[in-house]
C-alpha cells in the first residue's frame, strides 16, 4: 500500500495515507486482518496487480502484463466480487483510453483482463475436476442463493450504505474528505499523460467499487473495506497538496495579519483562506492522531471491547486456545461436537459437526430482506446430527444459529469460556 502512494504521488503522501488506512474505522484493516477472511488478502493481490501493472505501461513489456493479470485474478479466486470490480475497471479505462488518453494501451488492457480471467476460470476448473461435477454444481447453486440473500438494490440498504458512509462508526468517511478527495481527483486525472492513465485506474475501481457498496450489496463494514482504503490515497494527496500551498503562503499570511492588527491594511482574500486551511488541517490531524490511536487501542492492544454488531472477531483472543485445553482433557475425539466455530477445528482434532454455510444465506435474508426469522437449527436438526456436545460461540449466539431454547431444555451448560455475548458455552446433550 505504501509503495502504491509512493509511485502514484510521492513518499509523503504514501507515507501520509498509511496513518489514514490504519487509523479509519471505515477500513478496519486491523480487525478485519484477524480473522481468516479474504478481504485484507485480496486487497494486497490488487495492489500488487496494480504496481506490475504500473511497470508494464511505463517499461512496455507483455510478460509484465500478464504477472499483473495473474496477481488481479488471485484477487478474483480471493474474493469474487472482484472479478466484476476489477473487469469493470479494466473495461472502463479501455473506453477511456480509445476515446481520450490516447495512450495505445488497449492491447495490453485486453491481455491483463483475459489473463485474470484466465486465473478465475483456472481456479473454478480445478474445483470441477477435484469435487466433480455434481458436488461443484451443487457448490455453486448454494454460492448463488448466498450472493442473493446478500445483494442486489433495495431502498433501506441504500439508505444504511449513505448512513454507514457518513456515520460516526466509519469516522465520517475521513471526516467528509472521502468524497472530496474523489472529486479533487477528477481534474489531476484528466491529464493525457501516463501518470494521469494510471493513476484513472485507481480511481476508477474505488469509485465503482463505492458505487457496487451504495447500490447493491449489504451495507456492512467489510464491503467498504477496499473502496475506503483506497480513498486514504485521494485523501492524503488532497491533505499534502492543501499543506503545501498553505507552506507557499504562511509567510505572507503573518505579514498581512501583522499589517491588519497594526491597523496599516485590511485582511485579504487569500489571507483568510489560508487561515481557514490552516486551521482544517489542524484539525484534522488532530482528529486522525484521536481516530488513529482509538483503533490501535481497540483492534490491537484489546484495552476497549468493540460491542458493535458489525464486529467479526471478538476481542478476547485466548479464549479458543482455553477452550481447547479444555475440550483436549475431558471431552474424547471419538465424541460428536457440532459448532459454528471453525476455528476450534484448526486447533483440535476432535470430531466436529459444522452447519451448512447456506445459514449465511437465512440469516442474511432474516436481517436484511424481511425473510423468515425462524430459520434457528432445533430438534430436527440435532435428531440428524446426533452430537454429544455443542459449542455456542458469539456469532451462533449473535445470530441464533441454534435454537437455545431447545439446547436448555435437551442438555446443560458444562463450561463457559470468556465474558458477556463475547462468551463460547459449551453444552452437554442429554439425548445423544
Amino acid at each position: 500500500f505504501y509503495f502504491c502512494g509512493q509511485t502514484l504521488f510521492n513518499r509523503r503522501v504514501a507515507i501520509i495515507a498509511v496513518i489514514l488506512l490504519l487509523g479509519s474505522q471505515s477500513v478496519g484493516f486491523f480487525i478485519f486482518g484477524r480473522p481468516m477472511l479474504g478481504e485484507v488478502p485480496a486487497l494486497g493481490f490488487f495492489l500488487a496487480g496494480w504496481l506490475v501493472w504500473n511497470q508494464a505501461v511505463r517499461h512496455n513489456r507483455s510478460w509484465l502484463v500478464l504477472l499483473a493479470g495473474l496477481l488481479f485474478g488471485l484477487a478474483m479466486v480471493t474474493k469474487s466480487y472482484y472479478v466484476i470490480m476489477v473487469s469493470g475497471t479494466i473495461g472502463f479505462l479501455a473506453v477511456s483510453d480509445w476515446v481520450f488518453y490516447r495512450q495505445h494501451r488497449f492491447k495490453y488492457l485486453v491481455l491483463l483482463d483475459a489473463g485474470a480471467l484466465a486465473c478465475y476460470v483456472l481456479w473454478l476448473g480445478w474445483q470441477w475436476m477435484y469435487f466433480g461435477a455434481n458436488v461443484f454444481a451443487l457448490n455453486l447453486e448454494k454460492l448463488r442463493q448466498m450472493a442473493s440473500a446478500s445483494s442486489g438494490f433495495n431502498r433501506q440498504w441504500f439508505g444504511d450504505a449513505i448512513k454507514l458512509l457518513i456515520g460516526p462508526g466509519a469516522n465520517y468517511f475521513y471526516f467528509f474528505l472521502g468524497f472530496i478527495s474523489l472529486l479533487y481527483m477528477i481534474p489531476l486525472g484528466l491529464r493525457r499523460t501516463r501518470e494521469a492513465f494510471l493513476l484513472v485506474f485507481v480511481w476508477l475501481f474505488t469509485v465503482l467499487w463505492l458505487a457496487y457498496f451504495i447500490f447493491w450489496i449489504l451495507p456492512i463494514p467489510r464491503y467498504l473495506l477496499p473502496a475506503a482504503a483506497l480513498t486514504s490515497l485521494f485523501v492524503a494527496k488532497l491533505v499534502y497538496d492543501l499543506a503545501s500551498g498553505f507552506a507557499a503562503t504562511s509567510r505572507d499570511l503573518w505579514q498581512a495579519f501583522r499589517g491588519y492588527l497594526a491597523g496599516h491594511s485590511e485582511l485579504p482574500p487569500m489571507a483568510l483562506i489560508s487561515l481557514g486551511t490552516l486551521v482544517g488541517l489542524t484539525s484534522f490531524a488532530l482528529l486522525t492522531g484521536y481516530t488513529f490511536q482509538r483503533t490501535v487501542r481497540t483492534d490491537v492492544l484489546d484495552k476497549v471491547g468493540i460491542q458493535t454488531e458489525s464486529v467479526l472477531t471478538p476481542p478476547q483472543l485466548e479464549v479458543p486456545q482455553q477452550i481447547a485445553d479444555y475440550l483436549n482433557q475431558h471431552i474424547g475425539r471419538d465424541k460428536v461436537i457440532e459448532t459454528w466455530e471453525r476455528e476450534l477445528g484448526i486447533l483440535t482434532d476432535h470430531n466436529y459437526h459444522y452447519p451448512d454455510q447456506l445459514m449465511l444465506a437465512k440469516i442474511d435474508s432474516a436481517l436484511y430482506q424481511g425473510g423468515d426469522p425462524n430459520y434457528s437449527l432445533g430438534a430436527e436438526y440435532f435428531s440428524s446430527v446426533r452430537p454429544s456436545y455443542v459449542i455456542v460461540g458469539w456469532f451462533a449466539r449473535l445470530y441464533r444459529v441454534y435454537d437455545i431454547a431447545f439446547l436448555n431444555s435437551n442438555g446443560r451448560v458444562i463450561a463457559s469460556f470468556g465474558d458477556g455475548d463475547w462468551r463460547y458455552d459449551i453444552y452437554q446433550m442429554n439425548a445423544y
